[in-house]
């Protein structure tokens, strides 16, 4: 039946009202639109029930199109649904079949030509939204449908041909499963709808439960390249870099999840793939609609093909062929959605092994069939079995950590650090091993046990366990509460509001890694675990400083700088820089008998990054302080500062640039990030080759042995141990200088807005530097405590401080400053007499 009754339907409107809750309160996918949908596919759901089949596949069409609108406005969005109707009218064109494939190869071919942007047609949105968008849903699926509808029977409606391409969750995952055209079109409503309803709620709590699962692996299991140590850190790293593949699972049931809220009772998209025994196993089961996908259309033409050889070598042959394809469609994939075609060794690697053990595994199995086993139980089968499976998954382990990996030589010098391991290591993991081992083998003995009592007693009630999507998710919403988190104990608290949102582990911002699912799901310059896209942000948002021409690359320790007498555009925000290079007014370079002059030294966030000039929060304390009446002193503070500077160029600025103006007082700015930045900017010397002119940075050269030919994920573990001498030969230099020139030195702490830092750990390093040296200190800290993190972000991609932002630190700094020129009592009669 295609209807249900009105308590079947209300029961299954509040398990989905549920879910879509969860999806809400842990902000699941919130950066790749599906919030946008979630309205849509309630309101979707509950009108597709209720009304009649026959008018249900034009429904889902119009709520298909209407999520792309929501999602992608007009005209960008439109664009998308005219290319794809374009796209499926040439398929259906009074012409040849092979004429009709030279078409879509040339149709395919201009609009890659347009993803790369080899020609500019003035629409930036082209190449960067609508046709990576388009490429998702036809790149793979136009494939199929062309194969299929060479022999396809008459009386095909044109909404199923057209929802095929425009499903709804499509526009918001653009790392889509392959769905068969045939399966589509035979699995719609093929059994009775509560069944398909049932099932579409549970895979969607199946694929949210996956994706919290992914968060808390990701944010507190994964380790950074430093923290990779002996046996047990290796064996940490593999696993967990394996286990990130739960965020394609995790996505990849939820799409089928909506899917079949609408009658498509698709099948499973990925099966306990954790537990294969076998390569070939593990390709059947990690992802089934590419495997169907290249059975079909592949493997079975050249089995046909490769079969006069023999059975064995044609098995052989197919195999290999399915794998190169594989390895061709991956890279195929990143065109259309990256807009680059990548050929790396880890990657070849990747697919290369995989594709012998595959070959290996395959043949194995047409060579030995497995035998029918009895009843009963075999603890000797059952032990093989779970050393098959550890076995399966340690050989995926190792090929996942190489595909992930930076290069050959980072992974190599990863499993290097085994070799740090002591006896009691290789003891007590050998010992881990056995114990794995005999627990795979009491699951399966359970399971059987199970098995044999549902045969000989009566069957078990399932009805409760139709509301576990429904049980499990208020227990989620209620745990989501901040009240229920305030009874818990401060670990369990702080493990559940880090599931709540999604955000970058350490890892990730000590050093920008890639991988080939995690880079696709975020098409950004870094591996990240956001969803939010390029894609997405407004045109000329990705433009480097240097493209606008405000600030220009030099061969020197500073490595940018900053144009003078610039006045332009970039990041949506007015940009512009005075004659002395800095992004500030215009000042004299002999300092007023009558002014308290400051020089603010830091980075991007007190350039101003993204937010106008006259809103940089060095801007409003100079201009809020001297119309203070109640000080008479007035101040400048002249902004010296330049994305991605560290101590290092700090130092060199206070050598070189900074005395000529004559400055009262230093301010040095401080972050809880500086970790990264000065890897990073330490790193970009070395790859650059750039005289690093200190004898001290140079020592750490030596010592460290980094060279330019290392990947950062090399350098990494050489130069860490030397963050905190660099930064204490920095300041401690700031302090020779300033005494030299008789300057005062404060450092001001500005935090961060990034959600995975704990500014206070890395205050009081610096707060213990400032009283080494004898700084004062201004710390920041407190300027964001009445706001949401989110609020104070540039952009949901960009956690740069907005506008508010900076109103909050002018007001804090504002206060620290009042405070000193009230207490002394300072006046320009006092001052300057």
């Amino acid at each position: 039946m295609a209807t249900v009754s009105v308590r079947t339907f209300l029961s299954l409107l509040f398990q989905l009202v549920v879910v879509l809750a969860v999806i809400w309160f842990y902000q699941i996918e919130q950066m790749s639109g599906l919030f946008r949908l979630l309205p849509l596919i309630l309101g979707g759901f509950i009108i597709n029930s209720l009304i009649p089949l026959r008018f249900r596949p034009a429904l889902f069409l119009a709520v298909s199109i209407a999520g792309i609108l929501i999602v992608v406005p007009p005209p960008a969005g439109l664009a998308i649904v005219i290319i794809g109707l374009g796209l499926i009218l040439i398929c259906h064109l009074p012409i040849p079949m092979w004429t009709r494939v030279v078409l879509m190869l040339g149709a395919g071919a201009s609009l890659i030509v347009l993803r790369l942007e080899l020609i500019d047609l003035g629409w930036s949105s082209l190449s960067t939204l609508i046709i990576p968008i388009v490429g998702s849903m036809f790149m793979f699926r136009m494939i199929i449908y062309m194969y299929d509808i060479r022999h396809e029977e008459k009386g095909v409606s044109i909404w199923s041909r057209l929802s095929y391409f425009f499903m709804l969750p499509n526009v918001c995952f653009l790392l889509f499963p392959v769905v068969d055209y045939q399966t589509f079109k035979r699995n719609y409503y093929n059994t009775e709808a509560e069944s398909i309803y049932r099932t579409g709620i549970w895979w969607m709590f199946r694929g949210v439960t996956h994706l919290l699962v992914y968060r808390l692996v990701y944010l507190y299991l994964v380790p950074s390249a430093s923290e990779v140590e002996g046996i047990w850190g290796v064996a940490e790293a593999m696993v967990t870099t394996y286990a990130l593949y739960l965020r394609i699972s995790g996505q990849f049931h939820l799409i089928i999840g909506i899917m079949c809220l609408f009658g498509f009772n698709l099948p499973e998209t990925n099966h306990l793939y954790f537990f294969a025994s076998s390569a070939t196993d593990y390709w059947r089961r990690i992802n089934i609609y590419w495997k169907d996908f290249m059975a079909k259309i592949f493997y079975n033409n050249a089995f046909v093909r490769f079969k006069k050889y023999g059975v064995i070598r044609a098995v052989v042959l197919s195999t290999a062929v399915v794998f190169i394809v594989t390895w061709a469609l991956h890279a195929y994939q990143w065109l259309w959605l990256r807009g680059i075609y990548p050929v790396s060794v880890p990657d070849s690697l990747f697919w290369g092994l995989f594709g012998l053990f595959a070959i290996a595994s395959v043949v194995n199995e047409v060579r030995k069939p497995r035998r029918r086993r009895g009843n009963e139980f075999s603890f000797q089968h059952a032990f093989r079995h779970s050393l098959s499976v550890l076995g399966t998954f340690i050989t995926i382990g190792l090929l996942w950590s190489l595909w992930s990996s930076s290069s050959v030589g980072a992974y190599f010098e990863m499993l290097g650090k085994v070799g740090s391991s002591s006896l009691i290591d290789f003891a007590t993991f050998g010992g881990m091993i056995g114990l794995v081992l005999m627990g795979g083998v009491g699951l399966q003995y359970i399971s059987h046990r199970m098995n044999q009592a549902e045969k000989t007693t009566k069957p078990i009630n399932h009805s409760i366990m139709q509301w576990y999507p429904a049980i499990a998710g208020l227990l989620l919403i209620a745990v989501a509460n901040p009240i229920v988190q305030s009874a818990l104990p401060e670990n369990a608290s702080t493990m559940i509001a880090s599931a709540s949102s999604d955000r970058l582990n350490r890892a990730d911002e000590e050093v920008m890694e890639r991988g080939y699912y995690e880079t696709l799901l975020e098409p950004n310059d870094y591996l990240s675990a956001l969803w939010s896209s390029r894609n997405k942000r407004p045109p000329g948002w990705n433009e480097k400083l240097n493209d606008v021409g405000g600030s220009t690359d030099e061969n020197s320790i500073l490595m940018n700088v900053l144009v003078p007498s610039v006045s332009t555009r970039w990041k949506e925000s007015s940009f512009t820089t005075n004659e002395f290079g800095m992004r500030d007014r215009s000042y004299r370079m002999e300092k007023p008998v009558e002014v308290y002059r400051y020089a603010l030294l830091g980075a991007s966030t007190e350039m101003g990054w993204g937010v106008n000039d006259p809103d940089v929060f060095e801007s409003v304390v100079e201009a809020k302080f001297n119309a203070d009446p109640d000080i008479s002193t007035d101040i400048e503070i002249l902004n010296f500062s330049v994305p991605s500077y560290t101590i290092i160029q700090t130092v060199k600025l206070l050598e070189d640039r900074v005395p000529d103006f004559g400055p009262d007082e230093i301010l040095i700015v401080a972050h809880g990030n500086y970790d990264r930045r000065l890897f990073d900017m330490f790193c970009r010397k070395i790859e650059a080759e750039i005289d690093l002119e200190y004898d001290f940075l140079k020592h750490v050269v030596d010592e460290s042995g980094v060279n330019s030919k290392q990947t950062r994920a090399e350098m990494l573990p050489r130069v860490e141990p030397f963050f905190d001498e660099m930064l204490n030969w920095g300041y401690g230099r700031v302090a020779e200088v300033a005494a030299e020139r008789g300057l005062k030195v404060s450092l001001v702490y500005v935090p961060s807005l990034a959600p995975s830092r704990d500014d206070d750990s890395n205050f009081y390093k610096f707060a213990n530097l400032a009283e080494t040296y004898g700084f004062d200190l201004v710390d920041l800290r407190g300027a964001f405590t009445a706001h949401e993190q989110s609020e104070l972000w540039l952009a949901p991609w960009d956690w740069h401080p907005n506008t508010l932002g900076h109103a909050l630190l002018a007001d804090e700094m504002l206060k620290t400053l009042k405070k000193r020129f009230t207490a002394s009592q300072i006046t320009r009669a006092e001052q300057y007499p």
